[in-house]
């Protein structure tokens, strides 16, 4: 069984890797706005946890993830393409 990643109190429920760089969706059932995304990069090993937006709803969080994909995804292939 895959231990748990918990990040600010929020028990990370989603996560999907787009290059470099791993968004993750998060839930605490107890906060204000229970629901996140965050970013988290190779480079850390893709344990730390940054650049968090907070949601109402699980699921704007989670269309709100799939954007941030389709962004990355952009960048990463713009940095590709560049000479």
């Amino acid at each position: 069984m895959k231990e748990k990643t918990i990040v600010g109190g929020y028990t990370i429920i989603e996560r999907r890797q787009v290059g470099e760089v791993m968004i993750a969706v998060g839930r605490h059932p107890k906060a204000p706005a229970p629901y996140a995304t965050w970013k988290a990069f190779e480079h850390s090993g893709f344990q730390s946890f940054t650049h968090g937006h907070y949601f109402s709803t699980k699921q704007k969080a989670i269309t709100i993830s799939g954007s941030r994909r389709m962004k990355q995804n952009d960048c990463s292939e713009r940095k590709i393409s560049t000479p």
